[in-house]
């Protein structure tokens, strides 16, 4: 089996079930490495754990970490420096499931008259690229689809 750094002739001389077994072990390793620091790193702190440390409720952290002004600026500043030391990222789609919301915009490519058209044509590229910088700055997220219609309904059936 080739191993990384050999020629492109010894890969020649490789059978196509060898060079896949290579890739494989080549990406399993550089997916090991490229993990690991994110397995060392420490867990963030929950809202319970917050509320805890700062003696007060999780309802009491989580109105603190939004800015509601019922909690008082003393309280507030002490989650909040916890929140920091403690690395605390609120889990965004939890709020969004709460909220009924996603803050998420879906866009759908409808390509029928070019089945065989790619995604990565500059026009798509440079379309979708100016459209995901501008949502981003509005704080939304882009979910991209691409479809074939098949039939007229096809647009009634994605939006049920």
């Amino acid at each position: 089996m080739p191993k990384p750094g050999r020629s492109a002739q010894s890969l020649s001389r490789t059978t196509p079930d060898k060079i896949g077994e290579w890739l494989a072990g080549d990406l399993s390793a550089a997916t090991q490495r490229l993990t690991k620091p994110l397995m060392d790193m420490p867990r963030a702190a929950t809202m319970n754990e917050l509320a805890k440390l700062a003696g007060v409720s999780v309802s009491t952290v989580s109105r603190a970490l939004a800015g509601n002004p019922v909690i008082n600026q003393q309280t507030r500043e002490k989650v909040v420096a916890l929140a920091r030391d403690h690395g605390f990222q609120p889990n965004m789609l939890a709020r969004n499931l709460r909220l009924r919301r996603s803050e998420t915009i879906g866009v759908v490519l409808p390509l029928g008259h070019q089945a065989d058209q790619h995604l990565t044509d500059p026009f798509f590229l440079t379309l979708i690229g100016h459209l995901a910088d501008e949502l981003a700055q509005r704080g939304y997220d882009m979910l991209l689809k691409k479809v074939v219609p098949r039939d007229d309904q096809w647009l009634r059936r994605l939006a049920e």
